[in-house]
């Protein structure tokens, strides 16, 4: 019987729930050639890797099967575990895996040649056993996914009139009350001005964020590890003044002391999904229309804008936006904003001229 690809309504309990699937099935073929283990063994480790709460805690249940002679469960384990990592972070749903997240995993993958042909043959082969389990297809051509070499990337971006439009329109939105407004309004401008990521964005901390010094307003990101943001970060302060000033004298505190939350359970921290739906909300709101309507759109837009605008204004190099990216490297940021061999060159802060 065919099983709901969706088991939770949530990325990373649908995801995980299908790579213990997987990782039990590849289990039961290695025992099968196994002579150290007994079907009591193999069967207490199938479901402590079923009962995992999370990511680490499947994988080391899977090492006990691994450090007992089940060895060849090593290079399936690490694949899933790349792939799951880089899903949670770029999706919300399960069903929106698709050529394009599959792509974009293979490209910003950072190991040796063999690793990465090996975690994308295992990531394709975890989306095969989701499909053959279920009556979900993803959008994905598989071979195309193998090729070493694929085309260059036509990734979704606003051009800079669309750019420009989108901030203003932000402003002129229909919210739920004047609180909803602010905090939705900054949320949106962190993602279009300083390129960060829902999830960055959801776990900011009171006192952890907004800095002044002067007339500056600064982001300050170097207590956020792993983020790759580890200095402040200079605001356009006029973009974010008068809804940082609004909001501080609205919101109220919670358990957590999270910055942003949901305002009718102010215990609960905000959901990425949240701010996805938000953003597709607001695109059609402003008459913007793109095959990707989501963060990551945005975020692609603001490496092009700056790139394009490198000559206003006080300059910063391209390192920069590889920074507000937060990218390891330096050739994905080259492969968002479709720049390959040129110089390095310069881009700037271009924020004062929008309206």
């Amino acid at each position: 019987m065919k099983k709901n690809i969706s088991q939770f309504k949530d990325i990373k309990k649908d995801l995980l729930f299908w790579i213990s699937e997987y990782i039990n099935y590849k289990l039961s073929v290695l025992f099968e050639s196994s002579i150290e283990n007994n079907i009591d063994d193999i069967t207490e480790i199938k479901h402590s890797i079923s009962d995992s709460k999370d990511i680490d805690e499947l994988s080391k249940n899977a090492n006990v099967a691994i450090n007992s002679g089940l060895g060849s469960l090593k290079k399936p384990l690490y694949g899933v575990k790349k792939f799951y990592a880089y899903a949670v972070e770029y999706t919300t749903d399960i069903k929106k895996i698709d050529d394009r997240l599959l792509r974009d995993f293979r490209e910003s993958h950072i190991g040796k040649p063999n690793t990465k042909k090996n975690d994308i043959d295992v990531t394709i082969e975890l989306l095969n056993f989701i499909e053959n389990s279920t009556s979900h297809n993803f959008d994905i051509i598989y071979q195309g996914a193998r090729i070493k070499k694929p085309r260059k990337k036509v990734r979704d971006a606003m051009d800079s009139d669309e750019f420009k439009l989108f901030n203003k329109k932000i402003t002129e939105y229909l919210y739920k009350d004047e609180i909803t407004k602010a905090r939705d309004i900054i949320i949106i401008r962190m993602i279009l001005f300083c390129g960060l990521k829902p999830k960055e964005i959801v776990e900011l901390k009171l006192g952890d964020e907004f800095v002044f010094q002067g007339q500056n307003l600064y982001l300050d990101m170097k207590n956020r590890k792993g983020i790759g943001k580890d200095e402040p970060f200079p605001l356009p302060r006029k973009h974010f003044i008068r809804q940082l000033n609004l909001y501080a004298e609205l919101k109220k505190k919670n358990k957590d002391g999270f910055f942003f939350y949901n305002l009718d359970k102010r215990d609960n921290q905000l959901e990425t999904s949240y701010i996805e739906q938000l953003i597709k909300d607001l695109l059609k709101f402003a008459s913007i229309n793109k095959r990707e309507s989501d963060s990551e759109m945005l975020r692609t837009s603001l490496a092009i804008y700056l790139y394009n605008n490198r000559a206003k204004g006080s300059q910063i190099v391209l390192n920069t936006i590889q920074k507000i990216m937060a990218h390891k490297r330096l050739s994905e940021t080259k492969a968002m904003i479709g720049f390959h061999d040129e110089e390095l060159s310069t881009v700037t802060d271009i924020f004062e001229e929008i309206l």
